[in-house]
């Protein structure tokens, strides 16, 4: 009976989302349908879900004491993370088609936005492991753990990435006018991306978090993408869709459910975590292919519903105003402070809730302040601000203008350089990888084929030494 009242925080996500909630009419797209408060609400709802999702896999001890039924949460939160990755990857290419210089400018505002929020939190964290837990680090380590060089905070895995994304977004389209050819060369570079994440396998047990490291930092990012050619071609799709609406949200709410389930079936029984053994990666590919559907299926039966209801209200509004500090904060709550504390599993989930939200209420406002000053500094700095130009037709203005342009273009290609040498060395990583591994594992073939009793060979890679990275070469004595 006191698991069953667990549900009420799945229930309560439901009424937060869509009290208050209008329809928009048989054959009629809703006429916010998509809008930035649109967008917000449906990221802020994402966001409770995967607190949801964090405090289940803590009761549930990731799944092997399940607590039914608010344990299908812990098959949910890269589904919620996919709706960030997709309205990001949405509200870039909108702006960039309606907005003609929205380049100009893009990095000092987009940047501090969410990079200001993951710095200050770090900060904090850094302070409350030092001087309430007792925990001594150099000064190297905490610069490092505060500037995310390796993450104190493991939620905020999902900032480094976006801005990642936002850099190649913003070098792509800065350099190729034609946007199908940008497109298409991000969309490869976010599958590379996944790729090589793919291939980086997990962090030791006990090892701190660094990047790239976890199905997390890529089982999702293909919503990325699909945001991006979305917007692109939005009004063809849009239309479209709206002639066969019911059809199209009739089969995507029958293949929601049946997603959900074929990804648990898949982390269950191929799962990722069995890289270090033969086949392991197979099972990883297996898994990752089945929720990469998942993902694509969630976000198009999302986006059919807005299509037709409106949603909003003033609790998921404030929600949304503290996203992204309440995303990077609510973790630290669940495994850290509350983590060995005796309690309640229902009082758990109301516990992590008040403190994330309290915690993300008192920092916004510094944060929104210390975002809007550092964004007009940086404005100023690189004489982007109206009032930091001189008249267009003096000839100080003139020479202004054409050093700005061609420091614009210097950075410009050197962008292009890094980002041509780190497309390079994925493909060596992940292509190369795989042709190094499969030449190695015919050389092994080999060796136990003419191996006789007494001899010494190699088979096979573990990783029995969490200090060294990587997974080390294991040696077999034949005996018989």
């Amino acid at each position: 009976m006191k698991q069953a009242l667990l549900i009420i925080y799945p229930a309560l996500l439901l009424a937060c989302t869509f009290y208050g909630a209008k329809l928009s009419g048989r054959g009629r797209i809703a006429p916010d349908f998509l809008y930035p408060d649109q967008t917000r609400m449906i990221q802020a709802a994402a966001c409770i879900g995967i607190i949801i999702h964090h405090v289940t896999q803590r009761i549930t001890g990731y799944v092997t004491d399940p607590r039914n039924p608010v344990s299908i949460f812990n098959e949910l939160g890269f589904l919620f993370t996919s709706l960030f990755f997709f309205f990001s990857g949405y509200g870039l290419m909108i702006s960039l088609q309606t907005r003609p210089d929205y380049l100009r400018g893009f990095l000092q505002k987009r940047l501090p936005a969410v990079l200001i929020p993951f710095w200050v939190i770090n900060l904090c964290l850094v302070l409350s492991e030092r001087f309430i837990y007792g925990i001594r680090q150099s000064i190297p380590e905490a610069f490092g753990q505060i500037f995310g060089i390796t993450l104190v905070n493991s939620n905020g895995w999902f900032v480094i990435e976006i801005v990642i994304l936002y850099l190649l977004f913003y070098v792509l389209f800065s350099l190729i006018r034609k946007k199908e050819i940008a497109l298409i060369l991000l969309s490869i570079c976010a599958m590379l991306l996944i790729r090589y994440a793919f291939f980086r396998g997990h962090d030791p047990e006990g090892g701190k978090v660094h990047w790239f490291r976890g199905e997390w930092w890529y089982n999702s990012t293909i919503a990325f993408p699909l945001g991006l050619w979305y917007a692109f071609f939005r009004r063809k799709v849009n239309a479209f869709v709206n002639r066969h609406y019911a059809l199209m949200l009739a089969l995507s709410g029958a293949a929601f459910p049946a997603a959900v389930c074929a990804s648990a079936y898949a982390t269950g029984f191929f799962g990722y975590y069995t890289d270090a053994f033969f086949g392991g990666l197979r099972d990883a590919a297996i898994t990752l292919a089945v929720q990469t559907a998942a993902c694509l299926i969630f976000v198009t039966l999302v986006v059919l519903l807005n299509m037709r209801i409106t949603i909003g209200n003033r609790p998921l509004a404030y929600v949304s105003s503290l996203r992204l500090p309440l995303f990077l904060i609510h973790g630290y709550f669940v495994s850290r402070v509350f983590a060995h504390t005796r309690m309640s599993n229902f009082a758990r989930y109301a516990v992590v809730f008040l403190c994330g939200i309290t915690c993300a209420a008192v920092i916004t406002p510094f944060l929104d302040l210390l975002i809007r000053k550092t964004t007009q500094l940086l404005k100023r700095l690189t004489g982007f601000l109206p009032g930091n130009r001189m008249a267009g037709d003096t000839l100080e203005a003139q020479i202004a203008a054409e050093r700005r342009a061609r420091l614009s273009r210097r950075l410009k290609i050197g962008a292009l350089i890094c980002l041509a040498v780190c497309l390079a060395s994925v493909l060596f990583l992940t292509v190369g990888r795989s042709m190094i591994d499969k030449k190695i594992f015919r050389k092994e073939c080999e060796a136990l084929r003419t191996a006789r009793t007494g001899d010494i060979v190699y088979w096979g890679r573990f990783d029995t030494d969490p200090v060294r990275p990587g997974r080390e070469r294991l040696t077999w004595l034949v005996i018989g």
